[in-house]
């Protein structure tokens, strides 16, 4: 089988030949395949990148430098309130959870208070289990926000700052608020983030780090067998999936009116509201891309294709580079989405970066030829 290369046209288009598929990008606008180059030319690219776009699940463990089973790093923290230094491995001998959080946007506050909240409600269980819970602010947030954050989640406790983000660097995190379980040897048991189902995933969690559980049965507890769905989410989901067809048509104003409808029955569902935030940033409506990506991501908030909108919501608000950075660390654990791949090279090229760009459009192209032959 021939080698994919790419060439630059003398008219400003980037080619990428030798493979299945021939396919013209140009650096400055949107990735089109070859044959659907004139429908482009008319409608525009819009459809073609949602029908790039993917749901891929996220990995449930939120920290990039480590992984299960590594020793807890020696990272030293700062007692908020008296500011004494403490040390984040000097807890060993005992089992211990570390809850890392910051509140420098509204939504990041919500779910620090939420995640807060399902300790609270836990602490009688963690008591009997000899769990201690270390609380760490990662945000340098100020006095008033911390207050805020721990008098909403009812949880009393003292409250540690990364205030020179050795935490912050030292294990990886990606996803706020995180949470890390250690065991009493000092070794990284599991880690997650927040999730609806979190008060079952963390009690499982710990069971299972305590010897008193297996995985098998902590899925068996969160995935029960399914039972039938009543009218309401029946047509949500018949709403929605008509959203996804209408998306893949090129139809995105008729796509959006699906999941609106999706919503009427289920407002809750996270998937419709961040579809709708997705086309809405596509559309140009900042504020409803906002609302709803907001929405979505509290109920979700490891939704892949969710944390590539909102990385493209913060580039459009001038912050290229932090978004390059989201999408790179989201590229560590899924390194096949071939829609990551490619809003990353449209960030990269922002920045000027046109040789690591056309590299990530290769890399996004060469996915979706994969993907294709393998329907």
């Amino acid at each position: 089988m021939s080698t994919c290369r790419v060439k630059e046209s003398d008219w400003g288009v980037a080619v990428i030949t030798g493979c299945p598929g021939e396919i013209l990008f140009n650096t400055r606008e949107r990735l089109v395949d070859k044959s659907k180059l004139l429908a482009v030319l008319y409608s525009g690219i819009f459809s073609l990148i949602l029908l790039l776009s993917t749901s891929v699940n996220a990995s449930s463990f939120p920290f990039r430098s480590v992984n299960p089973g590594d020793s807890l790093p020696g990272i030293t923290l700062a007692d908020s309130a008296s500011g004494k230094p403490f040390a984040l491995d000097s807890n060993s001998g005992k089992s211990s959870i570390l809850v890392f959080w910051n509140g420098d946007v509204e939504s990041k506050k919500s779910r620090a208070i939420k995640t807060l909240k399902v300790f609270a409600e836990l602490q009688d269980f963690m008591k009997a289990k000899k769990m201690s819970v270390l609380v760490v602010n990662i945000g340098n947030d100020t006095p008033g926000t911390l207050a805020e954050v721990m008098s909403g989640s009812g949880l009393s406790t003292t409250v540690y700052m990364d205030s020179n983000q050795s935490a912050y660097g030292g294990l990886g995190i990606f996803v706020m608020p995180s949470i890390m379980l250690v065991d009493g040897q000092g070794k990284i048991s599991s880690g997650l983030g927040y999730s609806n189902d979190l008060k079952k995933r963390l009690h499982g969690e710990i069971e299972i780090m305590l010897g008193e559980k297996d995985r098998e049965q902590l899925d068996k507890e969160l995935h029960p067998e399914t039972i039938e769905k009543s009218a309401e989410e029946k047509n949500s989901k018949r709403h929605f999936h008509l959203g996804e067809t209408m998306i893949q048509r090129g139809q995105p104003e008729v796509a959006v009116k699906e999941f609106n409808k999706a919503l009427e029955f289920e407002p809750t569902m996270s998937e419709a509201h961040i579809k709708l935030g997705c086309l809405y940033l596509e559309l140009n409506q900042g504020e409803l891309a906002r609302e709803h990506l907001t929405k979505g991501m509290e109920e979700n908030p490891d939704s892949v294709e969710g944390q590539i909108c909102q990385a493209e919501m913060r580039a459009n608000a001038g912050e290229v580079a932090e978004a390059a950075d989201d999408l790179q660390f989201l590229l560590l654990r899924n390194g096949r989405n071939h829609h990551l791949h490619y809003v990353f090279a449209t960030l990269l090229e922002k920045q000027g970066k046109l040789e690591n760009a056309i590299r990530e459009y290769r890399m996004a192209y060469e996915l979706v030829v994969k993907k294709e032959m393998h329907k």
